[in-house]
């Protein structure tokens, strides 16, 4: 993001303002389309594909995951600026791309080279504090470790599954974008939500687990 501007500065246009919302975003979305794809080709993923049930369970947790934060923080700090860039745009940087982009570097990357020559624990914390760090807001950091943590259980108790942090990834992010303001009932509908859909991801992976080392047994 920052050496476009640059540039852009260097080459003597003025309204740099202009630039980056109209501009920038599509310069990013780009950049960091062929990184995934230079990611993807250098460490290669095997895809599984989630069932109807477990997506609707994934989905559910990154929306009331990014509701609760959201209202929480529109309570506290109420928003005062706005944002110019296109929503379809952020959605597609920032609510595809960029969760694509990060699961793929944190978890696919980063989790399974420290899970080499660390224990689970250690290399789940370590992911998680960087993943966290890099988004530079301490209100930010707070959630992202909330949601780092939880993408990174879901990513080693699904077996290593990149779509389901995918999915509730992208989900937080692009409900994040549609959220304007603080709203009691959206927050304990959002508690109420994430609870049952954690509690049924769980208990549906145990009862899995349990059907395969039956068969496995017979």
């Amino acid at each position: 993001m920052f050496i476009p501007a640059l540039i852009y500065e260097l080459l003597g246009l003025n309204n740099l303002n202009y630039f980056i919302i109209h501009y920038l975003p599509i310069i990013t979305i780009i950049f960091n389309s062929l990184v995934i794809l230079y990611l993807t080709k250098k460490n290669p993923i095997s895809i599984n594909i989630i069932s109807e049930y477990k997506l609707y369970n994934l989905i559910s947790i990154g929306i009331s995951i990014s509701c609760i934060y959201n209202t929480i923080i529109f309570r506290i700090v109420p928003p005062t600026t706005t944002n110019n860039i296109p929503l379809s745009i952020n959605i597609l940087s920032s609510g595809l791309i960029g969760p694509i982009l990060e699961e793929i570097l944190f978890r696919h990357i980063l989790l399974n080279k420290l899970l080499k020559k660390h224990t689970t624990k250690k290399s789940l914390i370590i992911s998680i504090l960087i993943f966290s760090l890099i988004h530079l807001s301490i209100i930010k950091i707070i959630y992202t470790i909330i949601l780092g943590t939880i993408l990174g259980i879901s990513y080693l108790h699904s077996n290593k599954n990149i779509l389901y942090p995918i999915a509730i990834h992208i989900s937080a992010n692009i409900i994040s974008l549609l959220l304007l303001k603080y709203n009691i009932i959206i927050l304990l509908l959002s508690l109420t939500l994430l609870i049952i859909n954690i509690y049924l991801l769980l208990i549906r992976n145990k009862y899995n687990l349990n059907n395969n080392t039956y068969n496995n047994s017979k």
